[in-house]
């Protein structure tokens, strides 16, 4: 029974012996990543407010979207893609859309609020 053992493992290919011996430590790395994973899009995380701005938009205030920094956001997506799936970069990428889109909203009253002060302004003198 050993040697007919030894005979069917020389017959299988290199690569599938190669391949079940890293299963259990691919299941370890991907547990890993998962946590990691976890642990940036916590509401404390590094990518807490994006993943908040893509699911619950509404529990962040205006002050959050003014702070949020979209350059380094992506900087940082691009530098931890390995850690990040496509599903779960994709409700990233809305998240940090959503912030872009809350700052040009933000940007747009600022600047409405300044241009009505300035024809205040300018009809007063005239």
């Amino acid at each position: 029974l050993l040697l007919l053992l030894l005979l069917l493992l020389a017959s299988l290919p290199p690569c599938l012996l190669l391949a079940s011996s890293l299963i259990p430590h691919c299941a370890a790395v991907a547990r890993c990543v998962a946590m990691e994973l976890a642990q940036l899009i916590a509401p404390s995380g590094e990518w807490g407010k994006v993943w908040q701005a893509a699911h619950w938009d509404k529990k962040l205030k205006k002050q959050d979207y003014l702070e949020a920094d979209i350059c380094r956001l992506i900087a940082a997506f691009q530098a931890r893609h390995k850690v990040v799936s496509l599903r779960a970069l994709g409700h990233l990428v809305l998240g940090a859309c959503k912030i872009f889109a809350r700052k040009a909203q933000l940007f747009e009253e600022e600047a409405n609020e300044v241009r009505t002060r300035l024809a205040l302004v300018l009809s007063n003198l005239l």
